[in-house]
């Protein structure tokens, strides 16, 4: 399938943030940054926004907060999604309900979701990753948003999808839909057992067929962000319209990666929103 592949980024005040042209064209405010431009240091170095691996919550609260400000958005109108590797997709309401501030003034989900779909202008989501595909979407014609977490076991329960629901529920057509899937690991060095393929051709057939590669036996390559983008594809959401950055998050250390390092790093959060 004839996806678009893009590679490109621009720097706000140190930070360095990869961006979808198609987003960029619409007005879109976004961008999954790189690990620079933060204030933590060593393993964490030093744009990290976890402390669940070790950081110190003062270095991660100054780094939240330098990041929400390059991106012109305020805690109070930006929302993290609580993350579990599942499928679920919450919407934000202009009460913000079902979410609660967390330590830096930022709104975190009460229940789990790997996905927030929005429709208010100024609101901010934001998914986190070290590895994980994400996926951001937007609607031009009913004027939403979403932010979906779609790692192997997100994608083999179809948050994409999902995701693709939750907007066409409150009125999208998957047709004018734009999706952009910021870096993630690649193929390259996505190397699994046979329980990650088999729970991939479980949800979408042999249709995934060029983006499993066996490379020796009961081991195999999976092109996870290429899968995301085949699960868009199939709810309707046109290839030219689905932009992929294929710079794989492993093999550059420009970005935190959980299969490179284990839990001895950071992690990256990427936002998405519509202007005021």
């Amino acid at each position: 399938m004839d996806f678009t592949l893009v590679n490109e980024s621009k720097t706000i005040s140190g930070i360095k943030l990869y961006i979808s042209p198609l987003l960029t064209r619409y007005g879109i405010v976004h961008g999954f940054p790189t690990r620079q431009g933060g204030v933590s240091q060593g393993m964490y170095s030093s744009l990290n926004f976890t402390t669940n691996t070790g950081d110190s919550p003062e270095a991660v609260r100054e780094n939240v907060l330098r990041f929400l400000q390059v991106m012109d958005t305020p805690p109070s109108h930006s929302v993290f999604s609580h993350q579990v590797h599942g499928n679920h997709v919450a919407r934000v309401t202009a009460d913000f309900s079902g979410f609660t501030p967390n330590a830096y003034g930022v709104w975190n989900a009460d229940a789990p979701c790997d996905g927030l779909a929005c429709d208010i202008p100024g609101i901010s989501l934001l998914t986190a990753s070290a590895d994980c595909s994400l996926i951001f979407l937007y609607d031009p014609r009913t004027h939403q948003i979403a932010a979906l977490h779609a790692g192997w076991r997100g994608a083999a329960l179809d948050i994409a999808g999902k995701g693709v629901e939750a907007l066409s529920e409150a009125g999208a057509d998957p047709r004018d839909l734009v999706a952009f899937l910021p870096p993630a690991i690649g193929s390259c060095c996505f190397e699994t057992d046979p329980d990650v393929p088999q729970a991939m051709y479980n949800a979408f057939g042999t249709a995934i067929d060029p983006y499993i590669a066996e490379v020796s036996p009961n081991r195999y390559r999976v092109a996870l962000q290429r899968i995301n983008a085949h699960a868009l594809a199939r709810r309707g959401v046109l290839p030219h319209n689905i932009e992929i950055c294929e710079i794989c998050s492993c093999c550059h250390d420009e970005f935190f990666s959980h299969r490179r390092d284990s839990t001895k790093r950071g992690l990256t959060r990427a936002l998405i929103r519509m202007p005021l």
